[in-house]
């Protein structure tokens, strides 16, 4: 039997609601909003190396009652650590770095645990919480606004004796790679390896060998890079009420203030899912997506699921198990994003609000593999090509065999429909469409083709 046939029946007998159309999608995720208390949310599906489903609820701003769309950027938190230790990953991918290494043997200032003398902290175990380094009143360096201190000065002063924010604290007493605590400025330290390697800041580094590659150009970990018109408000519900939060930064800001949109967090997912490749660029190599996306040890788990490279697992969404992170649930955000490699799916979803949607999270898995279910065939056997691609005024359609087209829809991003045409067609005028990203969907007696195309 097949897998989703599997799937299928398993929702029949445990009376699941299978997600059916759009409508009943948007239906669902504004109720959970109400549940949830949620002002304003950004959700993307991804398929294979597309966008599926994007759609953007509620508001970014309550006071002057501005809706959430497209470009509304939101503070994930913790995913900036999946970037974080992406990026060094690339680093080990082009030999600059060991996972093993003693990282003081990378930069310039000694990281010895005070109560052991051990010196041997190493970059798997920043990206596991393994370090032993300790998150010890880190309340006290988060500021208003962009931090002045430098990362590479505040992890000095944080970590070493006679540092302005040294205390013995700021270490637990336990040996190094053996017991898992979750550690925000273990990531820092992480992200700034790159910085000696490089001679550039882990900022730029990430702009530069990162973010741009991916079009993450409107995302930012500092305010000053970010268009604020479209960064949304964090909101604090309490009593019934929502009290909206100030924008913040900490000098240790690899895992802790990353801005960016839902559709763009979609792209670093693409990227995570398809084996390191976006738009054409091996951006990371499979080997280190694999080990990122590997189980480090059993017992190293928390709320967050079992402990890869920077990143969770977890088999709670579902009868699947997915890959990715959480970021927030404090100061008035949270952020999700998740990747299944059996299903060839992803989800992103970016809020306001200070509450992980979990059961969202859940029916956009399920909603992409049910209309697999109902389309009954695979697309990829149809053999749907387009051309050319990118177009600027005409695309040809091409179907492989002797397949009799029915429909032809075509969406943007945010799952609209921008065309709808019936019969066959071999070609089609896309000349009015602004620039972007559309899919494609022809419609088959056999079953259901889609495409991805870019218009320019």
């Amino acid at each position: 039997m097949k897998k989703l046939s599997v799937f299928l029946l398993a929702a029949m007998l445990l009376n699941i609601a299978l997600p059916q159309d759009r409508s009943d999608l948007d239906e669902f995720i504004l109720e959970q909003m109400e549940i949830f208390h949620v002002p304003g949310l950004s959700a993307v599906i991804v398929k294979d190396d597309s966008v599926f489903w994007h759609n953007s609820y509620g508001y970014m701003n309550l006071e002057d009652s501005l809706p959430v769309h497209d470009s509304t950027l939101f503070n994930v938190f913790s995913i900036g650590k999946t970037i974080t230790t992406s990026c060094v990953m690339q680093l080990w991918d082009e030999q600059f770095l060991g996972l093993e290494q003693n990282l003081n043997d990378i930069i310039s200032f000694q990281v010895t645990n005070p109560y052991n003398d051990i010196d041997s902290i190493t970059p798997r175990m920043l990206m596991t919480h393994t370090s032993s380094i300790r998150d010890w009143m880190i309340e006290n360096y988060i500021v208003l606004g962009d931090p002045t201190e430098s990362l590479a000065s505040f992890l000095e002063n944080y970590l070493c004796p006679g540092g302005t924010h040294y205390v013995i604290n700021n270490y637990y007493n336990l040996t190094p790679g053996t017991t898992y605590h979750y550690s925000n400025v273990g990531i820092a330290l992480l992200g700034f390896l790159a910085e000696p390697l490089t001679g550039i800041t882990f900022n730029q580094y990430a702009r530069d060998s990162m973010l741009s590659p991916l079009e993450m150009d409107n995302s930012a970990w500092f305010l000053d890079e970010l268009n604020l018109d479209n960064l949304a408000i964090g909101y604090t519900y309490s009593g019934g009420a929502f009290s909206p939060n100030f924008h913040i930064g900490t000098a240790g800001y690899p895992g802790v203030s990353f801005r960016t949109t839902a559709l763009e967090l979609a792209n670093f997912n693409i990227m995570l899912l398809n084996g390191g490749w976006f738009n054409g660029l091996n951006i990371l190599s499979s080997d280190a997506i694999d080990s990122m996306s590997t189980v480090q040890n059993p017992g190293w788990s928390s709320s967050y699921g079992l402990t890869g490279l920077g990143m969770f697992q977890r088999t709670d969404l579902g009868s699947r198990t997915v890959w990715g992170h959480n970021g927030g649930s404090t100061l008035g955000y949270a952020a999700q994003f998740y990747f299944c490699k059996e299903e060839s799916s992803g989800v992103v979803i970016l809020s306001n609000s200070e509450q992980y949607v979990d059961p969202i999270v859940e029916y956009l898995f399920n909603y992409v593999l049910a209309t697999k279910i109902d389309d009954d065939h695979d697309p990829a056997v149809i053999g749907l090509r387009i051309y050319p691609n990118p177009a600027r005024d005409v695309i040809h359609l091409m179907i492989d065999g002797e397949h009799i087209l029915k429909e032809t829809m075509m969406y943007n991003q945010s799952g609209q429909i921008v065309l709808h045409l019936n019969g066959k067609m071999n070609e089609i005028d896309v000349s009015t469409l602004p620039s972007g990203i559309y899919i494609l969907e022809a419609k088959l007696e056999e079953g259901v083709a889609r495409k991805k195309f870019v218009k320019r």
